[in-house]
């Protein structure tokens, strides 16, 4: 198996599974009835745990002042998307079936902002990286609209 091959498997197949799971979780901790502020720390809580026990295991493999003040901001979007799905499971019984394929259109931001800020679209086929990802996004769309 090829370092590419892997990194896509790595990078791509499995968070896809894990961040399926987690939808599932998060519109279990809504039924469940957790408030927002409990469903945030709590997802802290989770992280944090992750955290330490990739500490312990892998070790720190780096520390700089700067990488941490994006790891702090790549913590802050992602609780904010949280917090904003949460609100959408609880206070609007959204499907999560329905609004997982709309969020999922962050692809078209990472894709246009990789291509933009670290010139990725000269490493790979950029024409079929576009036309899947608007395919996804036509398809989300149609999802969402079930």
């Amino acid at each position: 198996m090829t370092d590419k091959t892997l990194g896509v498997i790595l990078g791509g197949f499995l968070p896809a599974l894990c961040f399926g799971a987690s939808s599932v979780l998060m519109k279990l901790a809504a039924r469940a009835g957790v408030g927002l502020g409990t469903y945030v720390l709590s997802l802290a809580v989770g992280v944090g745990l992750f955290g330490v026990f990739t500490l312990l295991t892998r070790g720190g493999h780096g520390f700089t002042g700067r990488g941490v003040l994006f790891a702090v901001l790549v913590g802050a979007t992602w609780a904010l998307g949280m917090a904003l799905i949460q609100v959408a499971l609880t206070r609007y019984h959204a499907a999560i079936s329905q609004i997982v394929p709309l969020h999922m259109l962050n692809l078209i931001v990472t894709i246009a902002l990789g291509f933009l800020l670290f010139a990725e679209a000269r490493d790979i086929d950029a024409g079929r990286l576009v036309i899947g990802a608007v395919l996804m996004g036509l398809g989300a769309i149609l999802v969402a609209g079930a």
